[in-house]
């Protein structure tokens, strides 16, 4: 269901519709035909950017109501960067399970495409910030954009996840507060997606 709100109420709206996580494990079955995802796309920088940008992430699933689905840590640099496919898993950097303690509705790319199939994903929106600094050509952010290549860590064949639909940057000064984050998520067309 979509609601419109006026921009002077999103922020009370956002607070009124907040949903406490839930574990997809639960329900795998459920989770393939009828859950709605974030899928964060790291590739803003290095180590400290992705991490921020999974941080800000799990803060927008929340609000969103959405099972977060993270691919990892993308290498940078390397031989094959601007092939996308270079990716470290988030548990072999990162605590998962201190994650989940702020968000247990989170899902790894890998395990997501186990359950599910690649399909679940494929023909996503995509929503696309930049902030002023990315703007003069930082090298990691690369031609693999809108679309997001991934393969699991054994080697297997990269899977590309293509967009339906990709909106034009939004520019974004790092001190907005959320709600601007959440405004493009609730248009027409972000919003119904899966």
């Amino acid at each position: 269901m979509v609601e419109r709100v006026l921009d002077s109420e999103l922020k009370e709206f956002l607070v009124n519709h907040t949903q406490p996580g839930r574990s997809w494990a639960q329900n795998s079955k459920s989770l393939c035909k009828h859950g709605r995802f974030l899928l964060n796309d790291p590739r803003v920088g290095l180590l400290h950017n992705q991490r921020q940008s999974y941080e800000t992430a799990v803060k927008i699933a929340r609000l969103l109501g959405r099972t977060l689905v993270i691919p990892g840590f993308f290498k940078f640099p390397h031989p094959h960067a601007y092939d996308g496919i270079e990716w470290v898993p988030f548990g072999a950097l990162m605590d998962w399970s201190a994650l989940q303690k702020c968000y247990s509705d989170v899902i790894d790319l890998g395990d997501l495409i186990q359950a599910c199939g690649h399909d679940v994903l494929d023909k996503h929106v995509t929503i696309p910030f930049r902030v002023d600094w990315m703007a003069d050509g930082a090298p990691w952010v690369n031609g693999t954009r809108p679309h997001l290549t991934w393969a699991f860590p054994n080697g297997e064949r990269p899977i590309c996840l293509k967009p339906a639909v990709t909106h034009p940057d939004i520019p974004l000064d790092l001190s907005e507060p959320y709600w601007f984050l959440l405004q493009p998520f609730l248009k027409p067309g972000a919003a119904e997606a899966q």
